[in-house]
């Protein structure tokens, strides 16, 4: 990224967009490998139940992280565009 060049404002949210991006994604992946790791012994005890339930668990965190910053982006899209 050449944010830079753009000025002070740009490299500075360009900071947080990439500091936000790397947190998210490392959390992701923790949380990825231990609920793959929960499933897949659910999985290989033959429990149905579980390996719902852990699903369910590994897609609520996902939603809210994904949700979450994609309602605010439209949110301020429409606060800018609407002048």
């Amino acid at each position: 990224m050449l944010v830079g060049k753009l000025g002070e404002d740009a490299l500075a949210a360009g900071a947080i967009g990439i500091t936000y991006f790397n947190l998210m994604f490392y959390f992701l992946i923790g949380v990825s490998s231990a609920l793959d790791t929960l499933g897949a012994q659910a999985y290989g005890a033959d429990d149905k139940a579980g390996v719902i339930s852990w699903s369910a668990v590994a897609a609520h965190p996902l939603r809210g992280l994904v949700v979450s910053p994609v309602r605010y982006m439209v949110f301020a899209a429409r606060l800018v565009f609407s002048s």
